[in-house]
């Protein structure tokens, strides 16, 4: 039985159809970004925000910056951010089938300019030897770097110079080299135990205090991803400097001391006390395996090393050490692929029509500042223009010129520089340390040069302060159960002098300069001083340069690099690109502080 509609069920009716079209015709074809598997959340492209940023140099630094700074922005559901292009002239993502057409594989392209820097360079040599060119392991307290891993299953762990199955038939341990056919020390057994007992006896006390300083300094220097983490106004720290003081466990004032000197406080010996010189295979901690070490990582003796940076190298011996499955590179493709899975899960672009993450194969030659934005030229070619640019590679040698224009509307006006050298810390002018790493296969050790046998050659030998004078390397390694070998020296070793380390039918597969004028392989720390005082993170922020201005839109440039008058590594550059992109998403209102400490206590 029929009844009449009132206007009321009318429109109800109306508005119930309206929403079933909806819900089957048009919202399912509307773009969604993928937070997670359950999660959607609408993202328009018309909703996006306007800031475009680029950043120079693809290294740990540039790729781990890229990679936060996207993090930063989808976390917060904002996208504040248009664009990031990250500009260096080498390729980031390497094809996997380059390795079957050449007999050596360079890891990034060309290696003639050092363009990532020596600890993420590697070769391929044609039988599937990956070698890394400079320092090869990793630290298992090196928290950003495991998080870049924990971020992607096909990045995998592998023992250093792992042996496989061939363990049981590999030289072990290592020889510390005092030239002339003289090991100084020698601890070849295959027992890692036994290693340590003879490291213990031959140094006593000066082992067990340099241990326990290490494990002091362990708990601050982990507060500093908390701090990084933190929304409290007191962690955004304008430098790197702010930070060590932040920790509270004095690692800045150690930066400004030598090595040698921060030795001293901890009472290790300069000289074998006179009663040790009676007992059998005594030695001395300092001359011997400190120097090694420094010298091995770093090309400098403890009185060139500053103190923060020397014992950084011994804190890593505290934990687990192992090296990238593959090649350190692998971390750049990672945090570059991780960068841009974070918008491909949406169909969003940028207003230019491309992908929010891009590389571009440039070299930037020009930053030129104006008064709304940053262009970025490439010789005479502009290669565009952006709100924030990021600086990840070092000042000294990235051949690049800061310019600022006139805020005068005078197209004709001369740019000026954007800031004067002198006006900057010395660090950024200083000198980085040379190394030649030098890579041979079918090489044969002449045991008897270093005054070993056949039986009881190490693994690596390193050297004294007085065998790298004598014998012109600091460091030989063998490279897994292979007959390859890795040699780091100051300058380029005479093919006699590889004659007398690996016979006469030794092949060299490849030499790398980390030197010349494009830099070198790690900062040269003067023993601490000045030379470790560091730049702020932003070098240049147009608002103080217009403060007549009422707009809100300013440029700005920041730089990365900064971090490496104290310490260079990996994870210092990650530490670096993370403060960099903490400091870029609170310009752009991608985090919330919360009250200050301070504040919380005067309340």
């Amino acid at each position: 039985m029929g009844r009449n509609l009132s206007r009321e069920d009318t429109m109800r009716s109306a508005f119930l159809l309206l929403l079933r079209y909806l819900t089957f015709f048009i919202i399912p074809t509307l773009p969604f970004h993928v937070h997670g598997e359950d999660q959607e959340i609408f993202c328009a492209n018309n909703e996006r925000g306007a800031t475009k940023i680029a950043v120079i140099g693809g290294g740990i630094g540039g790729s781990f910056v890229t990679k936060f700074l996207s993090d930063y922005d989808t976390r917060s559901n904002s996208y504040a951010i248009d664009s990031i292009e990250l500009f260096d002239p080498s390729p980031i993502l390497q094809s996997e089938d380059v390795v079957q057409t050449s007999s050596i594989v360079p890891s990034s392209g060309s290696l003639e300019e050092d363009w990532q820097g020596s600890r993420v360079a590697s070769i391929t040599l044609g039988d599937g030897t990956v070698v890394e060119l400079g320092g090869s392991i990793v630290f298992d307290g090196n928290r950003l770097v495991l998080e870049i891993m924990e971020g992607d299953p096909n990045l995998s762990r592998s023992k250093p110079k792992d042996d496989g199955e061939n363990k049981e038939r590999m030289p072990q341990g290592f020889g510390v080299f005092d030239g002339n056919g003289e090991m100084a020390f020698l601890v070849s057994d295959s027992s890692s135990i036994i290693r340590s007992i003879k490291v213990l006896w031959r140094y006593g006390l000066d082992v067990i205090r340099m241990s326990r300083a290490a494990q002091r300094a362990l708990e601050p220097f982990y507060s500093i991803y908390d701090m990084l983490e933190s929304d409290d106004p007191n962690t955004y720290f304008k430098s790197i400097d702010e930070m060590w003081n932040a920790t509270g466990a004095g690692f800045f004032d150690l930066s400004l001391m030598s090595f040698d000197d921060f030795l001293d406080t901890l009472g290790i010996n300069r000289m074998t006390r006179w009663w040790r010189r009676f007992l059998p295979g005594q030695g001395n901690f300092r001359k011997e395996l400190l120097t090694a070490m420094n010298l091995c990582n770093n090309n400098q003796p403890n009185s060139q090393m500053n103190g923060f940076s020397g014992f950084t190298n011994y804190m890593s011996t505290t934990g687990q050490i192992f090296s990238i499955e593959g090649g350190n590179y692998h971390l750049i493709q990672s945090a570059f692929r991780q960068a841009q899975a974070q918008y491909n899960r949406t169909s969003c672009m940028s207003s230019a029509g491309k992908e929010i993450i891009r590389h571009v194969q440039k070299k930037v030659t020009s930053v030129i500042s104006g008064p709304k934005q940053m262009e970025l030229w490439s010789g005479k070619e502009e290669l565009g223009k952006f709100d924030i640019v990021i600086v990840a590679a070092p000042l000294q040698f990235s051949q690049i010129s800061f310019l600022v224009k006139s805020h005068l509307d005078d197209d004709e006006a001369e740019p000026k520089p954007m800031f004067k050298v002198n006006d900057l810390p010395i660090s950024t002018a200083s000198q980085y340390t040379q190394v030649i790493t030098t890579v041979v296969s079918n090489a044969t050790l002449q045991a008897e040069y270093f005054g070993l046998t056949k039986e009881n050659a190490p693994r690596s030998i390193y050297v004294t302060e007085k065998g790298r004078q004598l014998e012109g390397f600091t460091a030989v390694s063998r490279i897994g159960a292979t007959d390859v070998y890795k040699v780091f020296s100051p300058e380029k070793l005479s093919t006699e002098k590889l004659k007398s380390f690996f016979g006469p039918y030794h092949t060299i597969e490849y030499i790398k300069v980390w030197g010349g004028d494009h830099g070198g392989a790690t900062p040269n720390y003067n023993g601490g001083g000045k030379s470790v005082m560091s730049t702020p993170y932003m070098l240049y922020d147009g608002k103080e340069e217009d403060k007549n201005s009422h707009g809100e839109e300013f440029p700005a440039l920041y730089y990365i690099n900064s971090v490496e008058p104290t310490v260079a590594c990996i994870e210092l550059s990650a530490i670096g690109a993370k403060s960099v992109a903490k400091l870029v998403a609170q310009r752009l209102g991608l985090v919330a502080s919360s009250p200050s400490r301070e504040a919380n206590e005067e309340l």
